[in-house]
């Protein structure tokens, strides 16, 4: 499964040096290791204009939750929360917007 977190506001720039950008996604990776139940490969930050603004996408890649890449609905209400409110604890992390769940299965044959 991957994890899009669209629409993230910082307090500071978004478009800043390279430097920044890997340091702010691995700062984001951090906060998520911490979540119960969660685990994925890595953290991929992109910039969006929107509206003549810069905000924020966070891709989590290769997630899975309780172990399960295709989680409950219940599980995946909970990791959204999870993910908010670990989030919105960091105080350069002004506020956020849509978390979608995408997963992909193996094609027919």
């Amino acid at each position: 499964m991957q994890i899009f977190i669209h629409d993230m506001v910082l307090t500071g720039p978004l478009r800043d040096t390279d430097a920044a950008m890997q340091q702010t996604a691995s700062d984001v990776a951090q906060g998520f290791a911490a979540l119960p139940g969660l685990t994925f490969s890595g953290v991929r930050l992109f910039i969006e204009r929107i509206d003549g603004q810069d905000k924020g996408l966070v891709v989590v890649e290769d997630a899975a939750y309780n172990g399960k890449e295709f989680p409950t609905d219940a599980e995946m209400d909970q990791l959204e929360a999870d993910l908010r409110s670990g989030m919105l604890a960091d105080p350069g992390v002004v506020s956020i917007g849509s978390v979608r769940f995408h997963s992909l299965t193996d094609p027919a044959t």
